[in-house]
């Protein structure tokens, strides 16, 4: 909002303690879309899914305000593969190819390695798509002098569930995910889809099971929000350039961190290779052994800070 001097203007401090006091929920950010009582619920095309626990959540204030959480559609769950990952985010408008596009892409050519569409919807709230434009109504935005993004809220049902890579229980384990995760970005960019984000935490591990009853650890590859697919013409297939930088910036390609975003260079398969190297330098320089055991003097190591 625009600044303003408190002691000059009162009246404008009352209005916002009496709005986080009484307002409904929605208003304050509490998301009023699933039902929050003993066992929390999502539902999702008459599909009841009970949240058993909180994944991850993005701290960062503006943004794509993303949530995931383990679910199961019976509690307790019946067996390992009735657990779920659901994808809590708000996308871009703008974006016209989503993320549950490509994964079914994928999915469609039997790519090994990364997760698997079950479900995926636009969250409804009071019969219409819920947004940002719905939630802050132009006529609200027009007194602010800046423009913000409009984004839809999006939710996805995945499988596999799985854990960090940093919770291996051995290097050999490491290795294997990742020559997994290695092996999977090539068939993607097969395709001509460029994922754009290799990093920590979209590198993770999940049990599979083999026909004789036994399991073996592979990777997975996930979030797929900044993956573009290319038509080989420097362009995007939905029409946008991706002349600009994308990643998190320790395993970002170095070439990509000293070009910035105004600078011509592209975003290419090279880059997210790159981008695997140091991730195995992140896991093997902050953590001294399996299940994600850090190390005792990672605060002296120069990527500490970052």
């Amino acid at each position: 909002s625009r600044w303003y001097d408190l002691h000059e203007s009162p009246i404008a401090l009352l209005r916002i303690l009496c709005a986080a006091a009484f307002a409904p929920t929605s208003w304050l950010g509490i998301d009023d879309t699933f039902d929050r009582r003993l066992h929390p619920v999502i539902t999702i095309d008459d599909t009841r899914y009970f949240i058993i626990a909180k994944c991850s959540s993005s701290c960062i204030i503006r943004g794509r305000a993303t949530h995931v959480w383990f679910v199961t559609t019976s509690v307790p769950p019946s067996d390992s593969d009735d657990i779920f990952i659901i994808k809590d985010s708000w996308v871009n408008e703008e974006r016209k190819l989503l993320e549950a596009q490509i994964l079914e892409e994928l999915n469609y050519h039997n790519i090994e390695c990364v997760p698997k569409v079950v479900k995926a919807c636009t969250v409804q709230r009071d019969g219409q798509e819920d947004s940002t434009s719905l939630r802050r109504p132009e006529a609200f935005m027009s007194h602010f002098n800046r423009q913000y993004d409009h984004r839809i809220h999006r939710r996805l049902v995945l499988t596999p569930a799985g854990c960090l890579i940093t919770h291996a229980e051995s290097p050999l384990e490491v290795v294997t995910c990742l020559l997994d995760l290695v092996i999977a970005h090539k068939k993607i960019w097969g395709l001509k889809i460029l994922h754009r984000d290799i990093s920590i935490n979209n590198a993770m591990m999940y049990e599979e099971a083999l026909p004789d009853g036994t399991v073996r650890v592979r990777g997975l590859l996930i979030d797929f929000d900044y993956a573009v697919k290319v038509d080989g013409s420097s362009r995007l297939s939905s029409g946008h350039s991706y002349h600009y930088t994308q990643g998190t910036l320790p395993f970002m390609a170095v070439e990509l961190l000293e070009a910035g975003e105004d600078s011509s260079i592209q975003h290419t398969a090279a880059h997210d290779v790159e981008s695997f190297v140091y991730l195995l330098c992140w896991i093997t320089s902050l953590y001294d052994g399996p299940r994600s055991r850090f190390r005792t003097d990672s605060k002296k190591l120069a990527v500490e800070s970052w």
